[in-house]
């Protein structure tokens, strides 16, 4: 598995409206991958979490912990979300509401 198929998966495994921290996010991630993965770079799972950050799939709590707002459909790559959270087309795609850029990527 993937550092962002284990990230997604810990996410999903938390219910709707918990809290998740940081800390414990590594710890599943160190503690699953496998030796093919490598190094896990926290600095990586920090851009992980940023992007589900700006999607409003999870939401700041306070300092280190977040709230699970919405779950991530397992199908959805890493490539589609950043182009989702990071749009090319200009400034104007910021002003689209979250719940409309991310209507392809939640789980019902």
């Amino acid at each position: 598995m993937s550092q962002w198929s284990l990230f997604r998966d810990f996410v999903n495994a938390a219910e709707i409206g918990s809290i998740i921290t940081r800390q414990d996010a590594l710890h599943h991630v160190y503690k699953h991958r496998s030796e093919w993965v490598g190094y896990t770079r926290q600095t990586t799972m920090d851009g992980y979490r940023l992007i589900l950050d700006r999607l409003g799939i999870l939401g700041k709590h306070i300092r280190g912990q977040y709230t699970v707002n919405h779950h991530v459909k397992e199908d959805v790559s890493l490539e589609t979300l950043k182009r989702l959270a990071y749009p090319k087309r200009g400034w104007q795609e910021w002003f689209i509401p979250k719940t409309e850029r991310n209507k392809g990527i939640i789980k019902s």
